[in-house]
């Protein structure tokens, strides 16, 4: 009995070292990108009541210089070490895992926040940075169609 238990741990020892066993779940390596708000991006905030969450998609430009070079024009990004490519994806999105209920009119401006106090939420200040045309930087790697982001700031 002992021989028998010893060869199935060599043999699952074996086989989680040749790549046999559960896969990882870690993500991919995200980079540094470079953006300008502005009239160019286009911004839309989805709202997840059952998961109390918040989505924000933006779409954008690509500048086809190095965000190092040159600042990105108003609607575009630029990955800090490159230009973009005619193949990467031309949006991002970013994930909030609080409920705020963020309305923008059709001015361009926050008309409505909730809950109150959150004015300075990561989320709130990202849309801020675009209506307003700042310079903003994040982190983010391509999957999907989209630019993922895993960390606002530089």
């Amino acid at each position: 009995m002992m021989k028998h238990l010893t060869s199935v741990a060599f043999a699952v020892a074996v086989a989680l070292s040749v790549g046999l066993g559960p896969a990882s779940s870690a993500e991919p390596t995200s980079y540094p990108l470079v953006c300008k708000g502005g009239p160019d991006m286009w911004v839309e905030v989805a709202h997840d009541f059952y998961a109390k969450a918040v989505t924000v998609l933006v779409n954008f430009r690509w500048s086809n210089r190095a965000a190092s070079q040159a600042q990105p024009a108003a609607g575009q990004c630029a990955w800090l070490d490159r230009g973009g490519r005619y193949n990467e994806p031309v949006g991002f999105r970013v994930g909030f895992p609080k409920n705020i209920h963020i309305i923008v009119n059709g001015s361009g401006q926050i008309q409505r926040l909730s809950p109150a106090g959150e004015e300075s939420a990561p989320g709130v200040n990202l849309v801020r940075d675009i209506l307003a045309g700042r310079l903003f930087y994040l982190h983010a790697y391509a999957q999907g169609g989209w630019l993922v982001v895993t960390r606002l700031g530089p």
